[in-house]
């Protein structure tokens, strides 16, 4: 059964439905036109000419999927079938008697095993040019196999004429199969750089299905690591539907427990690197305090206070893409008292450093690193020149080797879409972060995203349910923008995050300790 489904509505559907956007109607039109149109492009050869009929059906299956793309093939067949004037040697069910009718069946296992196969490589982030090239051939074996055998059935049957089996032999070895191996690079080729633009324009993946979601959040359940497809599909989801689950999820692998930190701004501005939303670097002029590596007096007094408040972590953070071998010493002396005096879970945000820094902060007690990645891998570029993504995650590689925890997240409302949040959830997945920050931008005034829209608390909530989804043992941390959502982002709370920066951030205002536990404890957290 096929339901056509106008854009952006929802149903729910069942295991044996088949959905159909609007899009994909329109999409399937087209190669329908192509397979039709290639069936009469003759490219000249000297003994027969050879058509791109091949190419085109091998085309649908490879970027539309193997059951849209074999149903493009059958709608040409059935056009032909009844007389439309779509088959270069004529139409009509009559046609089921010419020889080479058994490629044109071929071609439709072709377009379905090539598409299908294409969707598993996506769904394992395995979609590679060789792998799609070894499909593609192996379909073109099936074809010539049904279709030699066809031919010799028709020809046994209708004419009995050995010499002309040898000469379909002599054709489709000769002439045909070298043309449609190169058909089969040029496929392989096109489909790989396709795929990901088709994926763009077909946003709406067909009716939401609360048995497939029930079956991806089951998954989860089972500690098994969802795909980016599931999540991309997760994304779509009702907010109440992906909360609720998101929060069971968190339930499951990490109880009620909430984790508080609190940071202080240990150096402040003066920063070389360029990254878009930050009113740290020196690239901005947005009038900032600017103070160099603070004094352990001053951040003695500052710990005073989360000591006070029974906060156990501190994360100190400093501007700049590093600290220099001086301040590295400083901070060295200043966490070892702070171990000393609060018995702190102590947290430090030092850019890129080298190893042998790395190793004295170590040896001083610090525990976990701080790096975000800011955002995938492939938005970075809009974000930042200074420095790569790369440099990032060889960082954070870096102290994970040195047995450093990791508290890497990101930055959103930067004008990133939910695949770059997607992906760089999976990176962070990938490099075991175990403190994950969800930052929302906080538009500061002469950076370049001064001008951006603030993300609204039911998007943030959203994010938080599919970070949960993707990172069910992490700390999802709410940390810069709080203070912008009108609920301080304690709907976040019920919705997968269970940990928070609590009092001031790093150049705007946080919100009050007292009343974050407050709050948080309202909500059935145990601090």
């Amino acid at each position: 059964m096929i339901v056509v489904k106008k854009d952006k509505t929802m149903e729910k559907t069942t295991k044996k439905k088949i959905i159909l956007t609007t899009k994909d109607i329109a999409l399937m039109g087209v190669f329908i036109a192509l397979i039709i149109v290639g069936g009469f492009i003759k490219i000249p050869t000297p003994l027969v000419p050879v058509t791109m009929q091949f190419f085109f059906c091998l085309l649908s299956g490879l970027l539309l999927g193997g059951i849209k793309g074999s149903l493009c093939v059958i709608i040409y067949v059935f056009m032909g079938l009844i007389g439309i004037p779509v088959f270069t040697a004529g139409g009509g069910f009559s046609y089921v008697l010419y020889p080479t009718f058994g490629y044109i069946i071929g071609f439709i296992l072709e377009a379905f095993i090539a598409g299908s196969f294409v969707t598993f490589l996506k769904r394992k982030n395995k979609l590679k040019f060789i792998y799609v090239l070894l499909v593609c051939i192996a379909c073109l074996t099936i074809v010539y196999i049904i279709g030699v055998n066809y031919m010799f059935l028709v020809y046994k049957l209708v004419k009995g004429a050995p010499i002309a089996m040898s000469k379909a032999w002599m054709s489709g070895c000769v002439i045909f199969l070298p043309t449609d191996i190169s058909w089969c690079v040029v496929a392989s080729f096109v489909s790989i750089k396709l795929i990901p633009f088709l994926s763009r324009i077909i946003k709406d993946k067909g009716a939401f299905s609360m048995k497939k979601f029930i079956a991806i959040k089951n998954k989860v359940l089972k500690n098994e690591e969802i795909t980016k497809e599931e999540a991309m599909y997760i994304s779509k989801a009702p907010l109440n539907v992906l909360t609720k689950a998101a929060d069971e999820i968190r339930k499951h692998f990490v109880g009620d427990g909430f984790d508080f930190c609190s940071i202080i701004n240990a150096k402040s501005g003066k920063c070389p690197e360029d990254c878009k939303f930050c009113a740290q670097s020196c690239h901005y002029k947005t009038n900032i305090e600017e103070y160099d590596l603070l004094d352990k007096e001053t951040i003695i007094k500052k710990a005073q206070i989360i000591a006070d408040n029974n906060i156990k972590r501190f994360s100190i953070v400093t501007s700049g893409r590093k600290l220099s071998d001086k301040d590295i010493d400083s901070l060295v002396d200043i966490v070892k008292e702070l171990i000393e005096k609060f018995d702190f879970r102590i947290c430090v945000s030092i850019g890129l450093t080298s190893k042998e820094n790395l190793i004295k902060l170590k040896n001083a007690g610090v525990d976990r690193i701080h790096n975000n990645l800011e955002t995938s891998e492939k938005n970075f570029k809009n974000i930042c020149t200074t420095h790569t993504f790369e440099d990032k995650v060889n960082e954070i590689l870096l102290a994970k080797s040195l047995g450093f925890s990791l508290c890497s997240g990101g930055i959103f409302g930067i004008g990133e879409s939910m695949e770059d949040r997607v992906d760089m959830a999976l990176k962070l997945r990938q490099l075991q972060a175990a403190s994950v920050p969800i930052n929302m931008l906080n538009p500061i005034k002469n950076t370049p995203f001064e001008n951006n829209k603030i993300l609204d608390k039911t998007e943030i909530q959203r994010i938080v349910a599919i970070y949960r989804f993707i990172l069910p043992k992490a700390q999802i941390r709410l940390a810069g923008g709080r203070s912008l959502m009108e609920d301080y982002g304690y709907g976040a709370f019920l919705s997968g995050a269970n940990s928070t920066i609590t009092g001031n951030l790093l150049t705007t205002e946080g919100i009050t300790i007292d009343k974050d536990k407050e709050k948080i404890m309202s909500l059935g957290f145990k601090i």
